[in-house]
């Protein structure tokens, strides 16, 4: 008997936003919630929702100084 593959592993509750984003990117899965839970997938599943995790970094102009007139 062939043992079934996990199709998706649920993210504790008080697991932190970064920890998950950077083990999904690394094991290239999908974070997913369905409003109620999150999970990280490889696939995106029915009824549930891709979470966009995005690290913004500085803007331009907070590295630039300023030019005074």
């Amino acid at each position: 008997m062939n043992t079934p593959a996990r199709i998706a592993t649920l993210i504790p509750d008080d697991a932190l936003l970064f920890d998950v984003a950077e083990s999904a990117a690394g094991q290239h899965l999908h974070v997913l919630t369905n409003g109620r839970r999150t999970v990280l997938s490889p696939v995106v599943l029915d009824g549930w929702t891709k979470v966009r995790i995005g690290i913004k970094s500085p803007t331009r102009a907070t590295l630039t100084p300023f030019a005074q007139a």
